[in-house]
């Protein structure tokens, strides 16, 4: 999976993303801070491929999830101000959009500029909007130029008239109608209202986070960024402490990753093939023989069916053997709807 932090210029976003990967990029509270994309591939064990990992394996293949943090956008990013714009092609190959939301007082440089999350969620949408607006009238353009392509210009036509008011399903729609464009504004999305010190609903800029995503019909979140960064650089012993005072989750990489597949509406599957423990996405409602394909093409290719059973159960009982034994392994076809948290194995030939 692929995610992709923006945001404002020092609301955090280098700060997230230090936090999700462990790594050390400069997050100076100084404007276009970062410059050049900060990118990391990250290996995810989540709670499925943890349990799953106390049985006996040759080899486990966790899934690896790309983060990639880019410079602040401004007003006017999409007439060139700034340097965010210069990097909106990055976020259009990712799979996921996190926009980071500042929910925390006395930022150097803005001493007198409240907080309004509201505010700061519109000019990055409004600029997001524009440059992909700018990209539609290219394609029409250039649909324009082919009488074969009339069906395909009035489609644009509609999307460009309905774009800015889109929400909801109509985004997944024309996503898969039009997935060559890359809109950012059709991309799914989550909002992170970054804080001091998890705060809850209480905090003010929190529940304008809260009212704003739910209006959007978006998941959201709320992180003390920094905190989560400082903890990745303690010992284990002394991070849980600090969890525990604090009552944070185990794991803010597994928050922000559970985010980001609920608004992309994926799920995660695992195989156990050649006695090698791996973990995969697929989209909710995808058939068994398209998760073979996202393994191998192979596999998809020579599909006969398909043996499952939860991880749960796989880890209660011990092994895949065991769990045939006592009939607990399910068999499907090509059509069985693969399920969250499915173990699967593959019957082909080839």
């Amino acid at each position: 999976m692929r995610i992709g932090i923006l945001g404002l210029p020092n609301v955090g976003k280098s700060t997230l993303f230090n936090a999700v990967t462990g790594q050390a990029v400069e997050t100076s509270a100084y404007p276009f801070c970062t410059i050049d994309p900060n990118l990391a591939v990250v290996p995810v064990k989540e709670e499925g491929f943890r349990a799953l990992s106390s049985l006996d394996w040759k080899e486990e293949r966790p899934l690896k999830v790309s983060f990639v943090d880019v410079a602040g956008l401004v007003e006017g990013a999409s007439e060139g101000q700034g340097l965010g714009n210069q990097f909106l092609a990055k976020l259009r190959e990712m799979d996921c959009l996190l926009q980071v939301l500042r929910c925390f007082e006395g930022l150097p440089g803005l001493e007198g500029e409240c907080l309004d999350p509201e505010r700061d969620f519109s000019v990055v949408q409004n600029e997001i909007l524009l440059s992909d607006l700018g990209i539609l009238d290219k394609a029409l353009a250039a649909a324009g130029k082919r009488p074969s392509e009339k069906d395909r210009l009035k489609e644009l036509q509609n999307l460009r008239e309905i774009l800015p008011g889109m929400v909801g399903e109509d985004k997944e729609k024309w996503r898969e109608s039009c997935p060559e464009l890359q809109l950012l504004v059709l991309k799914p999305m989550i909002l992170l209202g970054n804080v001091d010190e998890p705060c809850g609903t209480e905090n003010a800029a929190v529940g304008a986070v809260s009212r704003l995503a739910e209006s959007l019909g978006i998941p959201w979140m709320e992180m003390a960024c920094r905190l989560e960064w400082e903890l990745t650089e303690l010992d284990s012993t002394e991070a849980d402490e600090m969890r525990q005072a604090y009552g944070l989750s185990d794991n803010c990489l597994d928050e922000v990753l559970t985010a980001c597949l609920r608004a992309a509406d994926w799920i995660s599957f695992y195989t156990v093939e050649n006695d090698i423990l791996g973990s995969w996405r697929l989209k909710r409602g995808k058939t068994a023989k398209e998760a073979a394909g996202r393994v191998h093409s192979d596999m998809a290719a020579g599909f006969h069916a398909v043996e499952v059973m939860p991880w749960s159960e796989l880890v209660e009982l011990g092994s895949w053997e065991k769990a045939k034994e006592k009939g607990r392994v399910r068999r499907g076809g090509r059509e069985y709807t693969v399920k969250d948290g499915e173990v699967l194995r593959f019957l082909f030939s080839g």
